[in-house]
């Protein structure tokens, strides 16, 4: 589940970056997010994440995974 989260959203990654730099609300984030990443094939993201960890990334700490994901 986590793996399928991060592949959906990993082209959008710099987008959401950009996005909650700017946008101190959640409804503007939510509203700026689904806008942003709205294609003719997908309605757009609507949840975000804050964290730059990847899978790859934790999976690279074995003694911290657990706690990677969860933060």
């Amino acid at each position: 589940m986590l793996r399928r989260l991060e592949r959906a959203m990993a082209p959008h990654r710099k987008v959401m970056a950009e996005i909650i730099a700017q946008d101190p609300g959640e409804q503007q984030r939510r509203a700026h997010l689904k806008n942003k990443t709205r294609t003719a094939d997908a309605a757009g993201l609507s949840s975000w994440t804050t964290s730059d960890l990847t899978l790859e990334k934790a999976l690279q700490d074995p003694n911290d995974l657990a706690e990677n994901l969860i933060d």
